[in-house]
């Protein structure tokens, strides 16, 4: 097995359940790799799911090794894949733009946005800033600044204090 461009060797043996399956692909790829047993009725009626666990493009599974085994299990067959792997694909102020997953955190310092659903609506949304958040950082950090200025005006004052000494303090007190 092949995702994110790492080789993944899954060892199978006939006596191997598909719990024991399912785990050694999730060992091996690290949890990359799901597999899921999923019963759709009928006359056979389970059927094994391998996903990814992320979204992207670059999170297609791609099976290696003894082609003839591969193809008998259907694992490359068109008609057996229940989705391609893609990029998430939207616009953000109009601007077209793409990612691998569905949380965008990089488009704008202290934003998440999570696209929960593909739709080929435009969603709009409008992103308020917390300015008091803003305001309590702003107001710590000037109350620091006093406090240090504070001493340092009161080493100078204290008989020539060691600060008074240097010269470059000295100009901005």
């Amino acid at each position: 097995m092949n995702i994110d461009g790492k080789d993944c060797d899954i060892a199978i043996s006939a006596d191997m359940t598909m719990e024991d399956f399912a785990e050694e692909v999730a060992r091996k790829t690290e949890g990359a790799i799901e597999v899921k047993n999923l019963n759709v009725g009928g006359d056979e009626p389970y059927r094994m799911i391998i996903q990814s666990k992320k979204r992207g493009a670059n999170q297609a599974i791609t099976f290696l090794g003894d082609t003839e085994i591969i193809t008998g299990l259907g694992l490359n067959d068109p008609d057996n894949k229940l989705d391609t792997a893609v990029n998430a694909g939207f616009k953000y102020n109009g601007i077209p733009m793409q990612r691998a997953t569905n949380e965008i955190t990089d488009i704008t310092v202290g934003l998440t946005i999570n696209l929960l659903q593909a739709t080929d609506k435009p969603a709009n949304f409008s992103v308020v800033q917390d300015t008091q958040v803003n305001k309590a950082e702003l107001d710590k950090a000037f109350a620091l600044t006093q406090q240090a200025l504070t001493l340092m005006q009161a080493q100078k004052a204290e008989l020539g204090g060691e600060l008074a000494k240097l010269k470059k303090v000295r100009k901005h007190l």
